[in-house]
């Protein structure tokens, strides 16, 4: 089974991983990268994602993951440009 790291708002597809752990390594670095440090990871709506701070607020953060197939049903990838 594949995963599929995305953006949790518009669904975009930003990455493919072979397996689960590859992808939370994924999803991890992604929202470091955008400025978000880890409170918690959460399963939610079919999909895995993190409750993050990023000094001043507390949310989602940007990135998250699930199955290729979860996410191929849920988001219609005819319908969002895939990110490079």
């Amino acid at each position: 089974m594949s995963y599929v790291l995305f953006h949790v708002s518009t669904g975009t597809y930003i990455k493919g991983y072979p397996t689960e752990e590859a992808a939370r390594i994924g999803m991890r670095t992604s929202n470091r990268n955008a400025g978000w440090q880890r409170v918690s990871r959460s399963w939610t709506d079919g999909y895995e994602c993190e409750w993050c701070t990023n000094g001043k607020d507390e949310r989602y953060a940007p990135y998250g993951i699930t199955e290729w197939n979860r996410w191929n049903e849920r988001f219609n990838p005819s319908s969002f440009k895939i990110a490079v």
